[in-house]
């Protein structure tokens, strides 16, 4: 298929076209979002705790993944914009200075994550890390904690077994199996020494997905490698994009991935026999940030168009959809001023406005101003659980009972010898739920 062999589809005739912007000379600022933005933050050099230098970019805005169908019907109860005091509940059950990392649903009211605790308001490198299991409203740390661990990446096949992936600020890579209420450390695959975990998407607990980021590739920038797993033999498969962002496991032997390329754009691809086929490229000067599958006749993804300035929040969306037999971009006419969509479930999706904020310093980051609600074709308003959130990644696939994980900055000021101002950004989580129109947040102090 053919880039332009694709039809846009407008979920209204209101519908307003997003022009692509113009390339620049300078790589765009690539987004990330949900699993992939957070695995992709333990792997190099433990950048995942987000320690950003004064002449940094800031971290991407929120999306979540997938998409909204034609017509989007039924799901949340919006309400409009109040006071955050006024809707959040802080839940307990974590231990004392714990915030949840990754977060996946595996029942329920049942599902598992990972946890730090980061003290350090300079480098963000978190004191230790650990596996969490939540079950009905309790939290229990399963197993020891991994002293200067941060733990980016979950993938739970069910409610007894997984895996979880992170490392170090040395550059130590773990990867762990979760199965009937314990971990153990596995041995990373020989296919590829160098590399870190970065975003595993098993299909069975013998067949599946693993992609590993390189810190130096061969065109000198970080990439990564794809691998398939398969009668206990970890093989590489040829040809994906240079750096993935998401993996979509369909059937044995066969996924679709998303990644990142040299030239500013992204690329959808269909692996099949440890190969992968391109299916179609982005337009110039945009990016494929995750995947969302319901099905394997209901797969989204979820992207941006991003405008000269390199700015978020100039971006405008770009999702598209699988029904089966044909992807096809669809134009979910988001709310004036939305920067992205994410996909909640097969029926509804959200949108985020976010703004840059005034400020006396630099790290001022923009922040989400307004989140939408996409329900039988209309955006409506919803609240907003705090003020300062850059990003949110839904993590589950109800449309009535939604968990996110929101990610938001601490910024300190440091010593200056110079007389001048300098500061330190140290990026954070906070694992949400929305439900019945009020918001519930663990993790954040």
């Amino acid at each position: 298929m053919r880039q332009d062999d694709l039809q846009t589809r407008e979920v209204d005739d209101d519908s307003r076209e997003h022009p692509i912007p113009s390339a620049s000379s300078s790589p765009p600022h690539w987004r990330s979002a949900g699993s992939a933005a957070f695995a992709a933050l333990a792997i190099v050099a433990l950048t995942a705790a987000v320690f950003v230098a004064i002449s940094g970019q800031p971290p991407a805005h929120g999306a979540t993944n997938a998409s909204a169908s034609d017509a989007p019907a039924a799901a949340l109860s919006p309400t409009a914009a109040t006071h955050p005091a006024q809707i959040l509940t802080h839940g307990a059950g974590l231990p004392e200075g714990v915030e949840v990392i990754t977060f996946t649903l595996t029942g329920a009211d049942e599902g598992w994550g990972t946890g730090g605790v980061i003290t350090n308001p300079v480098d963000g490198v978190p004191d230790r890390g650990m596996v969490l299991h939540y079950v009905n409203g309790v939290w229990m740390q399963v197993g020891p904690s991994l002293p200067g661990f941060y733990l980016g990446g979950i993938d739970m096949l069910s409610s007894s077994e997984g895996w979880v992936m992170g490392g170090d600020g040395s550059n130590n890579s773990v990867l762990l199996h979760i199965r009937d209420g314990a971990w153990q450390k596995m041995a990373l695959p020989a296919a590829d020494p160098h590399g870190a975990p970065a975003i595993m998407a098993m299909r069975t607990p013998d067949e599946g997905w693993l992609a590993l980021a390189n810190p130096k590739g061969e065109q000198g920038g970080a990439n990564t490698s794809l691998l398939h797993y398969s009668g206990g033999v970890w093989s590489l498969v040829r040809g994906a994009p240079h750096y993935l962002t998401d993996i979509a496991p369909v059937a044995d032997g066969e996924a679709w991935v998303i990644g990142w390329n040299t030239d500013e754009t992204s690329s959808l691809d269909h692996v099949q026999g440890d190969v992968a086929t391109v299916e179609l490229n982005s337009p110039g000067y945009s990016s494929f940030d995750r995947l969302r599958m319901f099905a394997p006749n209901d797969i989204w993804i979820e992207g941006a168009m991003h405008a000269d300035s390199n700015a978020e929040i100039d971006d405008v969306p770009l999702n598209y959809h699988y029904d089966g037999e044909a992807w096809s971009n669809v134009n979910l006419q988001v709310p004036s001023g939305a920067q992205h969509v994410g996909i909640v479930s097969s029926d509804t999706a959200w949108s985020y406005t976010s703004y840059q904020p005034p400020s006396a310093n630099w790290s001022s980051y923009g922040v989400i101003a307004t989140i939408s609600s996409n329900a039988g074709g209309h955006w409506s308003a919803l609240s907003l659980p705090y003020p300062d959130l850059q990003s949110l990644a839904v993590v589950s696939t109800s449309s009535a009972d939604v968990w996110a994980i929101g990610t938001y900055m601490v910024t300190t000021q440091l010593p200056d010898h110079n007389g001048g101002q300098s500061f330190a950004s140290v990026g954070h989580t906070v694992l949400l739920r929305y439900t019945n129109g009020a918001w519930t947040g663990w993790g954040r102090r």
